[in-house]
Formats: structure tokens, sequence, C-alpha cells
């Protein structure tokens, strides 16, 4: 997906375009933009609306773990209006969701997709503080901004994502281990993450030797990380840990549920070494 703009500067002329148009190398989306065929089918109804895929929409092509294909709207795109919002307004597209408009969306953007500082800004009018944490955390996890810049552009005064990020930590590997650990946090359980046990480094450890493990979407895609998993599990219980390993979608669909059993286990006082 291009603006006429940006093959102009690689130094398409009108020919090229015209001769692209006719081969069918190209397709005309909206006056001024262009696509390959088989471009996405989100990025192009956003496209034909006049505007930019922006929010969790856009944080998800750049990798960052994102709610938008797990929650009600998972077939939906996020998007923002551009130079168009004041001049004109297309018709919005089947399954393409306007974000809430903010200062620099009269700007006119090249892309179709927002970059990340851009994504994140759209994403703070957007999404419930929870998510906000996810986003926040799978960014700095994948060192896609640093911490310095997330707050120049978020961390002052007492904004819903001046305190999402102030909670925020570099150390959860999944969207689901940040929601379990923003979970236990309302239920006030105290928790380390990331904590090496011997040989071994596990997700969450609460108390002395309750571990929890947070299983990925794509959880065992091989034998042998099964075979790793299930060995590094029989060491601790050995050593006499417990060892909760809750799913993915356990996570995503029954979070309630998973911390009321973990709750469980701390009322109990399970989660500390017998004191001799």
């Amino acid at each position: 997906m291009v603006r006429r703009s940006h093959l102009v500067d690689c130094g398409y002329t009108q020919n090229d375009i015209r001769a692209a148009l006719t081969s069918g190398e190209l397709e005309r989306i909206r006056y001024g933009w262009y696509a390959q065929p088989g471009a996405h089918a989100g990025v192009t109804a956003a496209v034909r609306s006049g505007a930019t895929v922006t929010c969790v929409s856009a944080l998800s092509f750049a990798g960052v773990w994102s709610p938008v294909w797990f929650d009600k709207l998972h077939d939906v795109v996020h998007a923002r209006r551009t130079e168009y919002r004041e001049q004109r307004t297309l018709p919005l597209q089947p399954n393409v969701h306007i974000c809430a408009n903010v200062d620099r969306d009269a700007r006119p953007c090249r892309f179709a997709l927002d970059a990340i500082e851009d994504a994140l800004i759209s994403a703070t009018f957007c999404q419930p503080f929870e998510w906000l944490v996810v986003l926040f955390e799978s960014v700095l996890h994948l060192q896609r901004l640093p911490r310095r810049r997330l707050e120049e552009l978020f961390g002052s005064g007492s904004s819903r994502a001046a305190r999402a990020l102030a909670v925020s930590s570099e150390q959860s590997e999944s969207g689901a281990e940040s929601l379990l650990q923003l979970g236990l946090r309302r239920r006030r359980v105290r928790f380390r993450q990331q904590v090496r046990i011997d040989r071994d480094r596990v997700d969450s450890l609460i108390g002395d030797r309750l571990v929890v493990e947070v299983d990925g979407e794509q959880f065992h895609s091989s034998s042998e990380s099964f075979e790793a998993d299930r060995a590094r599990d029989r060491r601790l219980i050995a050593a006499g840990y417990i060892v909760v390993r809750v799913t993915y979608w356990q996570v995503m669909s029954d979070l309630d549920a998973v911390l009321d059993d973990i709750c469980r286990i701390v009322q109990r006082g399970d989660h500390l070494f017998p004191r001799r």
C-alpha cells in the first residue's frame, strides 16, 4: 500500500504508474493511493475509508502483542482519519473502527500504517487501562521503544496512560502473562517476575514456592519444548515447589477462575515452605 507521492519520490513517472495499473501490478484504492494485488484486506479497507491503520491494529503489524485479534471486535481494524477528516468524509468500509481523533490526526499520512509512537498515542484514547499495560509491557520487552521515550510521551501527570506506564514492566514475555499479573495485583497477591530457581527461570513466583507459568498461544509447538517444560516442572516439584501451569486461553477467557484458584492456594498458606 503506497501513496502516489511516495512512488514519485522513488522515481516512478506517471506513465510508469499508468502502465502498472494497466498490467495489474498496482490497483487504485482511492485518489492518490495504490496497492499491489493481495494487499491486506483490513489495511485496504482503512485506506478506502480515508484513514490510516493505527492503535492495536498497527501495533500488531509491528509485532507488538495486542488484543485486537482476541476481543469481541477481532475482525475490526482500528484506524484514524487523517487529512480527509476536515476535507471530506469517504464512506466508512465494513469492519473499520475509527478511533478517537487527536490533534495530530489532521496532518497527511504518508503510510497506510502508523508507526509505533503514533499507534500508541491512538491506543491511549481507545483502549482500557489493562490493555494499555499489556501494550506498554510488550513494547518494553521487545525493545521497540526505550522506557525513557515512553515517559516523554505518556509519563507525566495523572493520566490513564501515565498510570499504566508506571506499573508496566519490561519482564513480561507475553500479553497473557501481563494480564495474569495485573489480575494478581488486583487481588493484592504479591509476586516476583522472571525468577531464577537453580538452573530454571520461572514466569512468576508467589511467596517462597508457588510457581505460576503461563503457556503461550503457540504452546508446545515442538516436542522438544514440551519435554523441556515437563522436565523443569519435575525438577521444581522435586525441590518442594508447587507448579501451577495455565494456558493462554484460560487467561484470555476465564481469568477470574484462574485467579480464584491461585488465591485459594495462597489463603491456605501453601505458597510458603513449611516452617521448622
